[in-house]
């Protein structure tokens, strides 16, 4: 029997160099920890460090989750949290690619379904996506004990084919849906390729209307 509800529209957006300029994880990390406290956790650990920028499909979880355990594992909640908002603030105003913002703002304006994918912790991703309209996040949720930062994940660190399998589940209780999302790296090519239109807005002008 045919389906005679329209589908449910999905767009989905990356956030590290695709709603925002270049990378956050490390800038969160220097605003909480200060740069030689960064600079010297990461010297000590140094051809990890190296390794996950030349081969991050096999060091950037393990750098990651060092960085994690080195600089925010043991900290109270309510601590990193306060600068997780303060931090997001400051992406907000400084941070922002205004042409996927405006293809963002389209998709609101439709009322689409919106929904923020990203390896970049939750912490801060949470309150820089309410500042936009958006909240619904996908990202790497870290452990918390006893309202302590165990410096651990609490799941998968959110990249790669992660992210088109977190993608997946979002959009099976839709049932009928048409996803669109945009990404710009290889980080995201398992999500793109799972859209129904896939978009690297680093290979596209996204200020351009948007065409079926």
């Amino acid at each position: 029997m045919e389906n005679k509800y329209p589908p449910k529209i999905i767009a989905v957006f990356d956030f590290d160099g695709t709603l925002t300029k270049g990378d956050s994880f490390w800038r969160f990390l220097f605003y909480s920890n200060g740069f030689f406290k960064v600079f010297l956790t990461g010297m000590s650990k140094f051809f990890l460090m190296l390794g996950s920028l030349i081969s991050p499909q096999t060091f950037a979880d393990e750098a990651k989750e060092y960085l994690i355990a080195a600089l925010l594992g043991s900290r109270d909640v309510d601590e990193i949290e306060n600068l997780a908002d303060k931090f997001a603030s400051h992406l907000i105003k400084s941070r922002l690619k205004y042409r996927t913002v405006q293809r963002l703002r389209y998709h609101q304006m439709k009322h689409h379904e919106i929904v923020v994918i990203s390896a970049s912790p939750s912490l801060y991703l949470i309150p820089a996506c309410k500042h936009l309209g958006i909240h619904k996040v996908i990202a790497t949720d870290l452990e918390v004990k006893d309202g302590k930062y165990t410096g651990k994940y609490l799941s998968n660190n959110c990249r790669g084919p992660e992210k088109a399998r977190r993608l997946k589940a979002f959009c099976e209780p839709f049932g009928v849906a048409f996803v669109y999302a945009y990404g710009n790296s290889n980080n995201d090519r398992e999500m793109l390729e799972y859209a129904d239109i896939g978009i690297r807005v680093d290979r596209t002008d996204v200020s351009k209307p948007l065409q079926v």
